[in-house]
């Protein structure tokens, strides 16, 4: 990870077809592996689902399939095993305007472990580094660099390291355990003794009352025999948020998640109403059903 006071984000992406088709916890990773703080400088990185774990306050098990759909989605490349990022597009938008700006940036690459997507990588850097004059990334000669040898300056450089393999274990044991640390004080924070089904989480993050989660999950094992599919119950409940029932005084008319699954509701069909539209819904069911004035956060619990 390379520190950095901002990092490019185009509009433009608001209104790509990819991006559009992902769901809301999706988009915000989506921004997230742009711009976040685990970001640097070649859009090639290891990603900590510990950390992604405390920034989302989601479980990892969730997060990990949500990265590797998100990926999935925007044309991108994910190494679950290696937990690293690859983004191909990313010289496309933060081209480097001189040969000193991608040297530099080309050092974020010792920083990143062994992976697949290694030599995709050094096929997208080969564009900038012929119109430059830099020599492309060797994997060979750029061995991965521990935290504690990144301190030591000019050791590695251009030299194999024979203890890379061990080493990266232990480092990897190591950011395990804390990955491990932070998830179990993230969920002790939210009250939480299990690890939630990621269908589940992912339906309590678009229903818009969020009341009586853990009478919701239990009645969302309780229906598992009948429910539909996942894309179909979330396409039931986005339907009916524009009901005029569940538009009607703010939302209070809307059920809780729980009845709202044990009563099947998914089969039902709203009567739309022909002069709102879609955003409209959408921006009336964000408000708190407590008080109206205050925004719900969809990926954040609430009680």
């Amino acid at each position: 990870m390379t520190d950095a006071r901002y990092r490019k984000l185009y509009p433009r992406i608001w209104h790509h077809p990819d991006f559009h088709a992902l769901s809301r916890l999706e988009q915000l990773l989506a921004l997230y592996l742009l711009t976040g703080p685990q970001t640097n400088r070649i859009g090639y990185y290891r990603l900590s689902l510990g950390q992604l774990s405390e920034d989302f306050e989601e479980s990892q098990p969730v997060l990990a399939r949500s990265v590797e759909s998100t990926c999935t989605g925007m044309g991108w490349a994910w190494d679950g095993v290696a937990k690293v990022v690859f983004i191909p597009s990313w010289w496309r938008w933060n081209e480097p305007e001189a040969v000193n700006n991608l040297k530099g940036a080309l050092k974020d690459y010792a920083e990143v472990p062994p992976s697949t997507l290694s030599g995709a990588f050094v096929d997208a850097c080969r564009t900038p580094c012929e119109r430059l004059g830099v020599p492309l990334p060797n994997p060979s000669s750029t061995p991965y660099r521990t935290p504690t040898e990144r301190g030591t300056e000019g050791v590695l450089n251009g030299v194999l390291n024979p203890y890379r393999t061990q080493e990266q274990e232990q480092e990897q044991d190591q950011e395990q355990d804390q990955e491990q640390v932070r998830a179990s004080t993230a969920l002790t924070r939210r009250g939480r003794t299990h690890t939630p089904d990621g269908d589940f989480d992912q339906f309590w993050a678009v229903f818009p009352k969020k009341k009586a989660k853990l009478d919701a999950e239990k009645a969302w094992n309780q229906t598992k025999d009948v429910r539909p599919a996942l894309d179909l119950v979330i396409q039931a409940v986005h339907s009916q948020m524009r009901a005029a029932e569940w538009l009607k005084e703010g939302g209070q008319f809307i059920p809780l998640p729980a009845s709202w699954l044990r009563g099947r509701r998914w089969t039902d069909q709203p009567v739309q109403i022909p002069n709102i539209s879609a955003q409209t819904a959408r921006s009336l069911a964000q408000f708190s059903l407590d008080d109206d004035t205050i925004p719900v956060n969809p990926f954040k619990e609430h009680p």
